[in-house]
């Protein structure tokens, strides 16, 4: 099933504080699954990279409900890089740091499940426990 992004946006306006859900919140929360799906095709050298969206009723085909997670903390880093922060510098530190953390640690998850998703044998995944095979 494909990842619809209503939910995440639904999310991160509660996260970040996107109000209503303004047009300018709607831009940068798109631009953000942009960056994200980007940065998701690089890091995993994908030959077919991740499609853009262009509107938060999209759903990305490539990727699972499964992977919810880390386009989640991607759209959330990408957002307070955009300018959705807290406006106390020592908070918006701390938010900024906290979400980049979080965002390299669900990259290295999504790599797994990739590096899973190849292995010939669905028996054993690469780090011997965890996610194995195709169904997320």
């Amino acid at each position: 099933m494909a990842l619809a992004c209503q939910s995440l946006y639904d999310a991160a306006k509660r996260e970040v504080g996107g109000g209503s859900g303004s047009e300018s919140f709607q831009t940068c929360f798109i631009n953000a699954i942009n960056c994200c799906l980007d940065e998701m095709s690089d890091e995993a050298d994908l030959a077919v990279r991740h499609t853009h969206i262009t509107a938060v009723s999209n759903s990305i085909s490539t990727l699972y409900t499964g992977h919810w997670y880390i386009v989640y903390a991607g759209v959330i880093y990408y957002l307070i890089r955009m300018g959705q922060r807290p406006s106390d510098p020592k908070t918006a530190m701390l938010v900024y740091q906290d979400s980049e953390k979080r965002w390299d640690e669900c990259k290295g998850r999504y790599l797994t499940r990739i590096i899973n998703d190849l292995q010939s044998d669905t028996t054993a995944s690469v780090v011997k426990l965890g996610y194995v095979g195709t169904s997320t």
